[in-house]
């Protein structure tokens, strides 16, 4: 898959959050919800999201993605919810900078 001219608009807000041994560490806020977007967004920048098979390269162990908030608008009210990375992947964010608030 790439970003086709044709099809519909996505947008994505991002962020760096951590750098370290050629890796980076980013914040994404998707502002509308097309499917892969974060994925083909990261990958049309020549920044891959790492182990993603289908839009980067699979030489790293498991795709290192992670929806660490989610803020869903409800006509009633906002559905959040917020989740720790899993232990695996907190030790590779730990050598970006991030620090357990828990």
């Amino acid at each position: 898959m790439i970003v086709d001219p044709k099809g519909d608009a996505a947008v994505t807000r991002w962020r760096v959050l951590g750098r370290a041994n050629g890796r980076s560490w980013l914040e994404l806020e998707l502002l509308t919800g097309r499917t892969h977007q974060a994925r083909l967004h990261c990958a049309s920048l020549g920044t891959p999201i790492v182990g993603d098979r289908l839009y980067g390269k699979s030489d790293a162990s498991g795709l290192h993605l992670l929806a660490r908030s989610l803020h869903i608008p409800l006509p009633e009210d906002t559905l959040e919810a917020v989740a720790p990375p899993p232990p695996a992947m907190a030790e590779a964010l730990k050598r970006l900078g991030w620090k357990d608030q828990s």
